[in-house]
């Protein structure tokens, strides 16, 4: 499903560059649920960026399905990930101004999809959270909140999901109940990447990647 080849990525910080991927290379089978485990700074979301089409990569190739997302010009590259990605991330990016049920029917409003109610009522409940439809983001706890932007990522019907620390900032008993639902989603055929700091967290992973200084150690 996906293939990264010698990737390299860096940014200009404090007038001299950072090298945040260094020849990386990867390959993600259809239907894994990987960790990327390493300390902050070691590249981590800029993997998952560059995996998730938000950002290109100064050298190498990145491969979805065989086909060379890296060379894809910007409006490709937006329905790129409007039709196979889904983000999850710890500090939950969800709109305040709009209600839990408005949030989630964002992806399919961007689609102009059309008699979704029952699709996101069905996954409100599935997640434990459909008495909270109503409800704005900062009236629910974190991990309310983590399950609904785990459900926005759901109504992309997206095939890869990339979860950036997506517990970090949850307590344990929260933190193991998202990973049942992260885990419950894979055993259905979603393929999953999950950028952590926490062994705990990716010891609930099919496979283990480590990285360090922009490289993958295993």
């Amino acid at each position: 499903m996906i293939k990264l080849e010698n990737i390299t990525k860096k940014y200009m910080d404090d007038s001299k560059d950072t090298i945040a991927l260094d020849g990386l290379s990867l390959e993600i089978a259809e239907g894994e649920m990987v960790a990327v485990l390493g300390t902050s700074g070691c590249g981590k979301s800029t993997l998952l960026n560059i995996l998730g089409g938000m950002d290109r990569p100064d050298s190498g190739k990145y491969f979805f399905d065989n086909e060379e997302v890296s060379s894809y010009r910007a409006i490709r590259l937006h329905n790129f990930r409007k039709k196979n990605i889904g983000f999850v991330y710890q500090n939950f990016s969800l709109l305040n101004r709009y209600t839990v049920y408005e949030n989630m029917a964002i992806p399919l409003l961007a689609r102009n999809q059309k008699n979704y109610r029952k699709k996101i009522m069905d996954c409100l409940e599935q997640l434990g959270i459909a008495e909270y439809a109503n409800k704005f983001p900062q009236k629910l706890s974190g991990g309310q909140q983590q399950r609904c932007a785990i459900g926005r990522a759901l109504m992309t019907d997206c095939r890869l999901m990339l979860c950036d620390e997506p517990t970090g900032a949850l307590d344990s008993k929260t933190t193991i109940e998202i990973m049942g639902i992260l885990c419950e989603e894979n055993k259905h055929g979603k393929t999953i990447v999950i950028a952590t700091h926490d062994s705990d967290v990716a010891s609930n992973c099919t496979r283990l990647v480590k990285m360090s200084d922009g490289r993958i150690l295993i």
